[in-house]
């Protein structure tokens, strides 16, 4: 089973990086993935997916599943 999920967020450029969530994204593309480090890999492959108009920018983080 994957443990974790890449997760891209697409958020503002009005929205600080540290406080670019879930919650305020105004889109978001997520995979599961076996391992940890497999998100630094998936992420940037999952972004070419969602495009950014002016003033956007894409968010890679890696979240452990939920059991």
């Amino acid at each position: 089973m994957n443990a974790f999920l890449a997760v891209v967020l697409v958020c503002s450029e009005l929205i600080a990086g540290s406080d670019c969530s879930r919650d305020n994204a105004l889109d978001m593309a997520v995979q599961p993935v076996a391992m940890v480090t497999d998100c630094a890999q998936v992420g940037p492959v999952l972004a070419t997916r969602l495009s950014l108009a002016p003033g956007e920018y894409h968010k890679v983080a890696c979240e452990r599943r939920k059991s």
